[in-house]
């Protein structure tokens, strides 16, 4: 598919644009992170390296954007394999004649019908990684109050009593 404006950006390029934002901005997060914690401690109780809390937090939402970023190329990538495999009928109900209503009843009615499956394949497609996406972010989620609770459980653990020697 050629462009008659040799400047013009490729029709994946477009596509990816939204995605790329969001990896750029994942990593803009994870340098600003590495950066909070290469630098000494100034012994403030705010500092990150004075809460370890703070430290066990950056971890599981790092992961949480890494799911996010797969889950969001996962989707880019159906998505521009459902296009490709539906590119004839999205031809067809462009070209000159859907437009102009000179193609026939009977064509009209094809070509809406595949339309019509186009969508509901670009609608399972995104309620299938949706569902992947709560169900590994609950998975994170429950992790995540897993360990801040053994973390706590040990933690509170005192004795309150002393051996009789």
């Amino acid at each position: 598919m050629a462009s008659d404006n040799p400047g013009a950006p490729l029709p994946a390029a477009i596509l990816f644009a939204p995605m790329m934002g969001i990896f750029g901005a994942m990593a803009d997060w994870a340098d600003a992170s590495l950066r909070c914690f290469e630098q000494p401690s100034s012994g403030r109780p705010g500092s990150h390296q004075s809460n370890p809390v703070a430290a066990d937090l950056l971890l599981p939402m790092g992961q949480a954007m890494m799911i996010a970023g797969n889950r969001s190329l996962s989707y880019w990538l159906g998505l521009v394999q459902i296009i490709e495999s539906h590119q004839m009928t999205l031809v067809q109900a462009m070209s000159v004649d859907a437009i102009d209503g000179r193609m026939g009843r009977s064509e009209r009615l094809a070509v809406t019908d595949r339309l019509r499956g186009l969508l509901r394949e670009v609608g399972d497609l995104a309620a299938r990684e949706a569902r992947i996406l709560q169900s590994e972010f609950s998975a994170l989620d429950e992790n995540l109050a897993q360990s801040l609770q053994q973390r706590e459980q040990s933690s509170s653990y005192h004795r309150r009593w002393r051996a009789k020697v």
